[in-house]
């Protein structure tokens, strides 16, 4: 889930402040189906822009944090799954924290932002594709940055989970981290599965999402798949889709 995509033709590519960001052609088409409104194609074109500006956001947060904590080789890199902040280069524990905390916080303050913009327009400042685009800032940046701080791997908060087992218990943190993040994706998924039966919304794409978290961690939990990590000094080595430096050669 987390490989990095092969570059087409087709890529959007631009820096952002220094840092190369490329854009996946597939990256458009999630997008534009995750905010899909029958009928209402301005309302859509609204929603996939508002998604593009807060994955965006979010990764410039990883990305910015890695910069000021010395690391190099930093890109992103926004395709069908999301979005990844890739950096090379080593960091403390308390550091790569740090790192991974500020992704869901450049998030929650884009929505800061999106609430002060509304309050001061007014009602009738947040009338057409303006009060669409507020609406959709604030709602993303909400629930995508609270499930990001799921104890999940490898959603930040799953990476966070992972930096404190880990350093408890060096020896076989790992495991215990894909373990539990395991456990925590099927209870989530049973949660939305239950609310999705009791007429709660509609839950589909949380659960299979959550499901394909649970079986990738129980796939890392395995021995074959664990030897690929050095457990007692991992933060010094490129994670497994950090290994390419020249991605944009390809």
């Amino acid at each position: 889930m987390l490989a990095q995509p092969s570059r087409t033709r087709y890529d959007l590519v631009f820096p952002i402040f220094g840092i190369p960001v490329r854009v996946h052609p597939l990256f458009w088409l999630i997008a534009a189906v995750l905010g899909w409104h029958e009928g209402r194609m301005g309302v859509t074109l609204v929603a996939a822009a508002c998604i593009f500006v807060s994955i965006l956001v979010h990764e410039c947060g990883h990305a910015f944090a890695a910069r000021r904590f010395g690391a190099h080789n930093i890109r992103i890199i926004l395709y069908g799954m999301g979005g990844l902040a890739i950096s090379q280069g080593r960091r403390t524990r308390r550091q790569r924290i740090i790192e991974l905390l500020a992704g869901p916080g450049a998030g929650f303050a884009l929505l800061v932002l999106a609430v002060i913009v509304g309050v001061l327009l007014g009602p009738e400042g947040r009338r057409g594709y303006t009060g669409v685009a507020l609406y959709f800032l604030i709602r993303i940046n909400l629930i995508w940055g609270l499930v990001n701080l799921l104890p999940v791997f490898p959603l930040d908060g799953g990476q966070i989970a992972r930096e404190i087992i880990v350093a408890r218990r060096p020896y076989d943190g790992l495991l215990l981290t894909f373990r539990f993040s395991m456990i925590a994706a099927v209870t989530i998924a049973v949660i939305f599965f239950i609310l999705m039966l009791l007429g709660v919304g509609s839950w589909f794409f949380a659960i299979l999402i959550f499901g394909l978290l649970a079986y990738m961690n129980h796939q890392l939990s395995q021995p074959r798949n664990l030897s690929g990590f050095a457990e007692g000094d991992y933060g010094s080595q490129s994670s497994p889709w950090e290994q390419d430096s020249d991605w944009w050669k390809k």
